[in-house]
C-alpha cells in the first residue's frame, strides 16, 4: 500500500530486526510487480487493438520508477549492498555512486588536498584525454559495463578493484551504471545537496527515496543548505584573481584597452570599476586563459574587494560572541558588493572557467583556486533554486528569512603573513588591507548563513515530484517532533518492537559509584577530580565482569580527555589494563579505522576482551556493525547535551521559540528547550543501539548518571528497552546482576567459537594512540602486533555463585571493598587485610573453591597479591553472611586396574580410533594422527610451559571432538577456558 499509493513513511525498528533487508525486498518486489504489469500490458495491447497506431506511440510506454537507497556513510551503504546481494532480487540492475576519493585510480588526483582540486584536475585530464583510465573506459564503455553486470560487481570496493585491474576509470563507470539502474545506492548528501545532485544528474521524479539510518536526517538537511564565507578564503580568492590578472596582462600582445593597464595599476583599476553600475561580466566564448578578458577579472576582483571591506566593517562592530541578523541580510550584503539574483549564476560560471583554465596552465602561484572555489560554493548555497530577475527578490528574501539566520563572528589567531602564505602557497595574503611583520594577531571574519528548518530540503525533494520518501532507523524517537521538523505530518508512522527476548538485554542505572560518590556528569561536576575517581572506580569494576568488547561513551571529547588524564595519573588506568585492552576514539578518520580494527580483533581474540573509549555523536556511535563479542556492553557516562553557548545552538533555540510563539503551538512545533533536550536523547539512543545487532545477540547497557534514575529520563529511552531498566541504589548488586546476566546469556545464546583466544595482555599495553607506557615496555608478538607478554599462570575459579540471599546481602554491603588495593576503610581489620584480587566476584570464586575443599590444594595458585592469612580472614568474613553453604568434598574413586576396573591406555586409544572410524567420513587416519601429535607435544612440553601447553592441547583436541556447529554448555565452557 505504501508504494502503490505513493505515501511517505517514518519507520522505527530496532537494530537487528532486519529493517534494511525488509525495505529492500518490499521495494524491489513492488518494482518487479510494476515491470510485470508493464510487460503484460504490452502483450495484451495488440490483441485489444491490433490496428491501433498506439503501438508506436511512446506515450503508451510505462515509466519504471527508480529506487534510491541512501545512508549517511559509505560503510553503511556497503552493509546495505551486502544485504541486497542476499535477496532474490540480486539480479536487478544496480548502481552505486561514489566520489573520486573512493574510485579514482590516479594517486596524483586522489591525494589532492581539496575536493575542488580533485574535480578540476579530473576534468582537465578528461578534456585533454591525458588520463589513461578514462581513455580506456571511453573506448570500451559498453564492454566494460556488460562485464560489470555479468560479474555482479555492485559495491564501491569491488568497482574500484575492477577499475584498477582493467585500467579503466571506475568513477565514470559508476556514473554510467546509473543510467540504466533500477536501484541506486548513494550517500545522503548526493540527494540533499543541490550542487551534487545536479553534478551527478540524479533524476528523482517519480522515484522512491529511502533514507536509512535517518536518526540525524534533520541535522544533515540543515547542514546541506547552510554555508560559510570567511575573510581568509575571500582574501585568497582576491589574491588568485590578482595572479590571473597579471598573467593575462603580461601575456597579452595586442594594443587594446586592457594592454594599457600596468601591473601596478591593477589594484586601483579593480577598485575603480567595481562599482554597482558596472557589474555585468561578459561570458567568454573560448577556453583557456587567453579567452578570459582582463576587464572581467578586474570587475570580479573589485566586487570581492568591496565584499571584503563590508565584512571587515561588520567584524569591527561585532561583539565577542558574534552578532545575529535575519536571513535576508545576506542578500543585502551581497547586493552592496554588486552580487545579486541577476548575475550570481554568471559569476559562478566565470569562476569555474577561471579555475579550469588556470589549472590547465599549471600556474604555480594560483594556489589551485581554493579561495575562488569557496566563494563560488557560498554563492551557490545562498542563491540555490532562485531564478528570475529582481521582481522575485522580495519573495526570495521573505522565504529565506523564515528558514535562515545570519551569524557574523570574528576569530583571532596569531600567525605571521609568511606562514599564512606557505599554508596556501604563493605570495603572502594581506587580510583587512594591512601589511605587517611576523607574530601579529590576525582576525578571521566568518559570515555564517545557517539553515534552521530541515523541512526546507525535504520540500525541495517533494517539489521535484518524488513518489515516496521513507525514513527509517533504529532510533527515531520522538517521531512527532521529527515529523514537524521535516514537514511530513501526513506520513505513515510505524514503531516496531525488538525481536530479542527479555533475557538478552540488561539495562542498569547507576546513580552511585563503588566509593559511594554520586555519578553526575553535568557541567558543574565535570572538572571535579572526585567525580573522575568515582567514575574510574565504577568502570574498573564493570570491566572486570563484562566479557568481550565494551563501548564506553562520554558526553564530549573534553570530558573524555580530562578523565583519561586523571586516571593515568593514578592507578586506575593500570587497573583498566589488567582487565581489557584499551582503545580510544581519535578525531582523524583514517586513524579511527585502524583503531576499530584493533578493537574488534582484541574483543574476539583476547581472553579479557577490549574497551573503546568514545564520544556520543562521534564516529563510534554509528556506522559500526559490532555484533556478538565485539560489543557485549555499552556504558553511557552522562547526558550529551549540545554545548549551550555554541552560537548555532543558541540561535536554533531562539528560532524555535520565536516560531512557536508565532504559531501559538498549533502545529506541534518544538520549543527551544524541548529541542535541546531531544538532541541529547537522540545521541544517547544512537549509542545504546550499538549493543544488540541480531536476533541471537545479547548485551548490557549501563547508564552511569543519577539523572537517568528519574521516570522522565527513562521515558526518552527506546520503547523496547524501558521494561528492562533497573535502578540500583548501591553499587554492589550491580555486579551481582551483571555477572548472572552474562553467565546465563553465554550459556543460552552461545557464539561460534572461531579460534583459541590469546591470554589477556598485562597492564603495560599502551592506550588508544598506541604510545608505549612510560613505565612499562611491551613485546611484539609473531604477527607484529603490540601485544604484551602473557602471564605465566592461570587462576582457576568456581564457575557459579549460589543464589542464596546471603550472597546478595554480602554484595550489597561490599561497596567499601570495591576500591583500589589499600583503600579499604580502616575501621575493619578484616577488610584491611583482605585485599580483593582481580575483582570481587573473582575473590568469591577463589574463596568458595578453597572453602569447598577438604584441604588447601597446592595445584591451584592463590589469587595474586594475597596470602593464606588474607584468604582465611576473607573466608571467615564471607561465611558470617553465607549461611547455609554446603561443604562439598571431591574424592577420587578408587580403581583396581588388576581387576579390570577403569580405562587402560590401549583401551582408550582403541575407543578414540573407533569414534573416528564412525564420524570422520574417510579422514579417520588423519584425525587419529592429529590426536597422537597433540598428546605427544603436550607430553614433551610437560608442565614447564605453564598454561600455554594446556591451551594448545585443548585447542587441538576440541577441533576433533567438539562438533563445529554444536551449541550448548561444552562449547560455552570451551570459550571460557580460552
Amino acid at each position: 500500500m505504501l508504494f502503490q499509493k505513493g505515501r511517505h513513511a517514518i519507520l522505527e525498528s530496532p537494530t537487528g530486526t532486519g529493517k534494511t533487508l525488509c525495505l529492500l525486498c518490499a521495494s524491489l518486489g513492488w518494482l518487479e510487480h510494476i515491470l510485470n504489469q508493464q510487460q503484460l500490458k504490452s502483450l495484451e495491447q495488440p490483441r485489444c487493438n491490433a490496428s491501433s497506431s498506439g503501438l508506436s506511440n511512446p506515450s503508451n510506454k510505462f515509466y519504471s520508477p527508480l529506487l534510491i537507497f541512501s545512508s549517511r556513510t559509505h560503510a553503511q551503504l556497503n552493509q546495505a549492498v551486502q544485504a541486497f546481494k542476499s535477496t532474490a532480487y540480486s539480479s536487478r540492475r544496480i548502481g552505486v555512486l561514489g566520489s573520486r576519493d573512493q574510485l579514482c585510480s590516479l594517486p596524483e588526483v586522489r591525494n589532492l588536498e581539496t575536493n575542488s582540486a580533485k574535480v578540476y584536475q579530473c576534468r582537465l585530464r578528461v578534456s585533454t584525454r591525458s588520463c589513461e583510465y578514462y581513455r580506456n573506459f571511453d573506448a570500451g564503455r559498453d564492454k566494460l559495463l556488460d562485464t560489470v553486470r555479468r560479474s555482479k560487481i555492485i559495491d564501491i570496493e569491488d568497482l574500484a578493484k575492477f577499475g584498477r585491474e582493467n585500467r579503466a576509470c571506475a568513477y565514470y563507470l559508476s556514473r554510467e551504471m546509473k543510467s540504466d539502474a533500477e536501484i541506486l545506492f548513494m550517500p545522503y548528501n548526493y540527494l540533499l545537496d543541490v550542487k551534487i545532485r545536479t553534478l551527478y544528474g540524479i533524476e528523482i521524479t517519480n522515484a522512491v527515496v529511502i533514507f536509512d539510518e535517518a536518526h540525524n536526517i534533520a541535522q544533515v538537511c540543515e547542514d546541506a543548505a547552510s554555508a560559510t564565507l570567511t575573510s581568509t578564503f575571500l582574501a585568497s580568492a582576491i589574491e588568485e584573481l590578482r595572479v590571473i590578472g597579471e598573467y593575462i596582462f603580461n601575456s597579452s600582445s595586442g594594443g587594446g584597452r586592457d594592454d594599457t593597464i600596468g601591473p601596478e595599476g591593477l589594484e586601483e583599476a579593480a577598485r575603480s570599476i567595481g562599482g554597482v553600475n558596472r557589474l555585468d561580466i561578459s561570458q567568454p566564448t573560448n577556453d583557456g586563459i587567453s579567452a578570459i578578458g582582463l576587464s572581467s577579472v578586474l570587475t570580479l576582483k573589485g566586487q570581492l574587494l568591496e565584499l571584503e571591506r563590508l565584512l571587515d566593517s561588520l567584524g569591527n562592530s561585532a561583539s565577542t560572541d558574534g552578532s545575529f541578523k535575519p536571513g535576508e541580510y545576506v542578500f543585502e550584503l551581497l547586493g552592496q558588493a554588486g552580487i545579486n539574483i541577476s548575475n550570481h549564476a554568471q559569476i559562478e560560471e566565470f569562476i569555474d572557467q577561471i579555475i579550469s583554465a588556470s589549472i590547465s596552465m599549471d600556474l604555480a602561484k594560483f594556489r589551485r583556486g581554493r579561495g575562488l572555489s569557496h566563494v563560488a560554493e557560498f554563492l551557490q548555497k545562498v542563491f540555490v533554486g532562485i531564478t528570475g530577475g529582481e521582481s522575485q527578490s522580495l519573495l526570495t528574501r521573505q522565504r529565506s528569512s523564515s528558514c535562515f539566520r545570519v551569524h557574523i563572528k570574528v576569530e583571532f589567531f596569531s600567525m605571521n603573513y609568511r606562514e599564512m602564505a606557505d599554508a596556501w602557497g604563493g605570495n603572502p595574503i594581506t587580510i583587512g588591507g594591512e601589511n605587517g611583520g611576523s607574530g601579529r594577531e590576525t582576525k578571521n571574519i566568518c559570515l555564517n548563513y545557517w539553515c534552521l528548518t530541515p523541512g526546507r530540503a525535504m520540500h525541495e525533494l517533494l517539489d521535484l515530484n518524488v513518489r515516496n520518501i521513507i525514513l527509517t532507523s533504529g532510533t527515531l524517537y520522538p517521531i512527532a517532533s521529527l515529523q514537524a521538523e521535516l514537514g511530513l505530518q501526513s506520513a505513515i508512522v510505524l514503531q516496531n518492537p525488538h525481536v530479542v527476548n527479555s533475557d538478552q538485554i540488561h539495562v542498569a542505572v547507576l546513580p552511585k559509584a563503588p566509593d559511594g560518590g554520586t555519578l553526575n556528569s553535568s557541567y558543574q561536576h565535570r572538572a571535579d577530580s572526585v567525580y573522575h575517581r568515582s567514575l574510574g572506580l565504577t568502570l574498573m569494576n564493570l570491566l572486570r565482569v563484562i566479557p568481550g568488547g565494551v563501548l564506553v561513551f562520554f558526553p564530549s571529547y573534553a570530558l573524555m580527555k580530562m578523565c583519561l588524564d586523571s586516571w593515568k595519573n593514578s592507578d586506575i588506568y593500570n587497573k583498566f589494563l589488567d582487565c581489557k585492552k584499551i582503545f580510544t576514539e581519535p578525531r582523524d578518520k583514517t586513524q579511527f579505522q585502524q583503531i576499530t580494527a584493533g578493537y574488534m580483533e582484541a574483543a574476539t581474540n583476547i581472553a579479557g576482551g577490549s574497551v573503546l573509549f568514545s564520544v556520543m555523536r562521534g564516529k563510534a556511535s554509528e556506522g559500526l556493525d559490532l555484533a556478538d563479542q565485539n560489543s557485549r556492553a555499552v556504558v553511557i557516562l552522562g547526558i550529551a547535551y549540545p554545548p549551550r553557548e555554541d552560537p548555532r545552538v543558541k540561535i536554533k533555540m531562539a528560532f524555535l521559540d520565536e516560531r512557536r510563539f508565532q504559531t501559538d503551538g498549533i502545529n506541534d512545533s518544538l520549543t527551544g528547550r524541548q529541542w535541546y533536550k531531544l538532541q541529547a536523547w537522540r545521541a544517547i539512543n544512537q549509542a545504546v543501539g550499538r549493543v544488540i545487532r541480531h536476533i541471537r545477540d545479547f548485551g548490557a547497557v549501563f547508564l552511569c548518571d543519577e539523572r537517568f534514575a528519574s521516570p522522565e529520563a527513562r521515558s526518552h529511552l527506546p520503547t523496547w528497552m524501558r521494561s528492562s531498566v533497573c535502578v540500583y541504589d548501591s553499587f554492589g548488586p550491580v555486579l551481582k546482576a551483571a555477572s548472572e546476566f552474562f553467565r546465563t546469556a553465554e550459556t543460552k545464546y552461545p557464539s561460534f567459537l572461531k579460534a583459541p583466544m590469546k591470554p589477556l595482555p598485562i597492564r603495560s599495553f599502551a592506550s588508544v594512540d598506541c604510545a608505549t607506557s612510560p613505565r612499562h615496555g611491551f613485546a611484539m608478538d609473531d604477527n607484529g602486533l603490540g601485544f604484551p607478554k602473557a602471564a605465566d599462570h592461570i587462576t582457576t575459579y568456581v564457575g557459579s555463585l549460589s543464589k542464596s540471599s546471603g550472597v546478595i546481602d554480602f554484595l550489597a554491603d561490599y561497596s567499601s571493598n570495591l576500591l583500589l588495593e589499600g583503600e579499604a576503610k580502616s575501621n575493619s581489620t578484616s577488610s584491611q587485610s583482605a585485599k580483593p584480587s582481580t575483582s570481587l566476584l573473582d575473590r568469591i570464586y577463589s574463596s568458595a573453591q578453597e572453602q569447598t575443599s577438604t584441604r588447601p590444594s597446592s595445584d591451584i595458585p592463590s589469587p595474586k597479591g594475597s596470602s593464606s592469612n588474607d584468604d582465611e580472614a576473607f573466608v571467615a568474613c564471607l561465611l558470617k553472611r553465607y549461611q547455609g553453604a554446603k561443604r562439598i568434598k571431591l574424592v577420587k574413586d578408587s580403581v583396581n586396574l588388576e581387576a579390570g576396573d577403569g580405562v587402560t591406555t590401549s583401551g582408550y586409544l582403541a575407543s578414540v580410533r573407533a569414534l573416528f572410524d564412525r564420524s570422520a567420513a574417510g579422514k579417520e587416519d588423519h584425525w587419529f594422527e592429529e590426536f597422537k601429535v597433540a598428546l605427544s607435544n603436550y607430553k614433551a612440553q610437560g608442565t614447564e610451559a605453564g598454561s600455554s601447553s594446556v591451551e594448545r592441547v585443548f585447542a587441538a583436541l576440541s577441533s576433533l571432538f567438539i562438533p563445529r556447529g554444536a551449541p550448548g554448555l561444552l562449547r560455552g565452557e570451551a570459550r571460557r577456558l580460552h
